[in-house]
């Protein structure tokens, strides 16, 4: 074969590797947007001289049976907390404190009543 023969062959088969690498990288992302979800809550601050502070996160779902969602250890306060988690088709449901990680300071869990809502993962 000659060398152009060779590379022309090359770069057919790189490209047909890459457009199915592509196409499972969408469906990977197609199924994971699904676990993502925002999160909007609201906590007492640390000083009663000023006022309960209201944010937002993100978190996903790493048990859909259970309804538990990791997310930032911040979401969670040791005070009282009042939260919801919006999913990607814009449902909106009441999550509550599950765990907040006092060693590594980064993670907490938070629980929405699987019974509420409805997710297709």
């Amino acid at each position: 074969m000659t060398s152009t023969m060779e590379d022309s062959l090359a770069s057919a088969h790189l490209h047909k590797k890459l457009k199915t690498s592509h196409l499972d990288w969408q469906e990977t992302l197609n199924q994971s947007v699904l676990s993502i979800v925002s999160i909007r809550f609201s906590q007492v601050s640390s000083f009663d001289t000023e006022p309960a502070e209201a944010s937002e996160a993100t978190g996903f779902i790493v048990d859909k049976d259970l309804g538990l969602i990791l997310t930032n250890r911040h979401v969670v306060c040791s005070g009282p907390f009042v939260g919801e988690c919006v999913f990607h088709d814009h449902e909106e449901v009441d999550v509550f404190p599950v765990y907040r990680d006092p060693v590594t300071l980064i993670i907490s869990l938070i629980h929405v009543d699987s019974r509420l809502w409805i997710l297709k993962i």
